[in-house]
């Protein structure tokens, strides 16, 4: 039997640059002085801007750059990544994509990482030789459409309950699985989304934090296929 594959989409990541109607905000225009940077070159970040954020649309999803951060330590840390073939997809807030290549080495440190996103959201991948992280000319439908072949599973608290193991293991014959995790605080899933999928379900009672729900996922996911 070939080794599975695994597509991990993190959606709707919290992770932007600053909108312009929020340059010239006072808590905007400090962070760019002490960064050195113009306002839109800056990524939009709740502890820094939440005042100006109560200005936008939408507000409680965005401004969160650490819950991808969290996600991504996880999974390109991880056996699983290691072991099996592995591709990596995020889709912003704003509705683009970007693609991680597996080996990539992301920063531990927090602000290490949002320099290097503020650098892939100005020129539009990093590093600019030999690109391991680089937007991609897709939206969202056009990314899962691509994925014909994939077991598609969308992580959602309002999906019906399942206790993950068992259930990776009911699916365990399929070779290709497209994962779809929220990395942003708080909301449900798109409905065009939830539309694509062949399976959406829920993993414990409560809702969960993205890293929280990425680490059980590569956890299951790393017991049941490799004692199979």
């Amino acid at each position: 039997m070939n080794p599975p594959h695994f597509t991990f989409v993190f959606f709707q990541s919290s992770i932007e640059t600053i909108p312009r109607k929020l340059w010239s905000f006072p808590d905007v225009i400090s962070t760019a002085r002490r960064r050195g940077k113009p306002p839109r070159e800056l990524i939009l970040d709740r502890s820094l801007h939440h005042r100006a954020m109560k200005h936008l649309t939408r507000s409680g999803m965005r401004g969160r750059p650490d819950i991808l951060h969290r996600c991504l330590l996880l999974l390109l840390d991880s056996p699983l990544n290691r072991t099996y073939t592995m591709k990596i997809y995020v889709h912003t807030i704003n509705d683009r994509v970007f693609e991680i290549n597996p080996k990539t080495r992301l920063p531990l440190n927090y602000n290490r990482f949002i320099g290097l996103m503020e650098q892939l959201f100005k020129i539009g991948h990093v590093p600019p030789e030999n690109p391991l992280i680089r937007f991609i000319d897709k939206k969202l439908p056009e990314l899962i459409g691509d994925q014909v072949d994939c077991y598609k599973i969308l992580f959602s608290s309002k999906g019906r309950s399942v206790d993950l193991m068992n259930y990776l293991r009911s699916v365990s014959e399929y070779r290709e699985f497209m994962l779809f995790i929220g990395a942003y605080p708080r909301g449900p899933p798109p409905e065009t989304l939830s539309k694509c999928c062949n399976d959406i379900i829920s993993i414990y009672p409560n809702v969960l934090s993205a890293p929280t729900v990425t680490c059980r996922i590569i956890s299951s996911l790393e017991q049941v296929f490799t004692n199979l």
